[in-house]
């Protein structure tokens, strides 16, 4: 069976195509779990929070953002990057929800 190119999985998805969704979620959830890990580096969060909670959190903010306009990435490195920021943009929140919850 021949590889979907990246753009090819990318339209499709962006078109409702569940499989292809799923399939950018496989082939980058990894990625977007490292990123996440890496930002918290706090063992209190570490403890507290799921960075597989936050990964999900990013693919429904992308999916949702992806029914509403194109999402602008020629490359997988490209849409790396996006999901990195989003990840980033996505934890924050949490990571401070926990600290506080913490008392630190």
């Amino acid at each position: 069976m021949p590889t979907t190119s990246f753009r090819q999985l990318l339209d499709r998805s962006q078109d409702g195509d569940q499989a292809a969704a799923r399939e950018l979620f496989q082939r980058f959830s990894g990625h977007v779990r490292r990123v996440i890990r890496f930002n918290i580096g706090n063992p209190v969060i570490n403890r507290t929070l799921d960075s597989s909670d936050i990964c999900q959190s990013v693919f429904a903010d992308l999916f949702a953002r992806m029914r509403v306009e194109a999402v602008q990435c020629e490359t997988p490195g490209q849409f790396g990057a996006l999901l990195a920021g989003m990840a980033r943009k996505n934890s924050w929140p949490q990571f401070a929800a926990c600290l506080r919850s913490a008392g630190t």
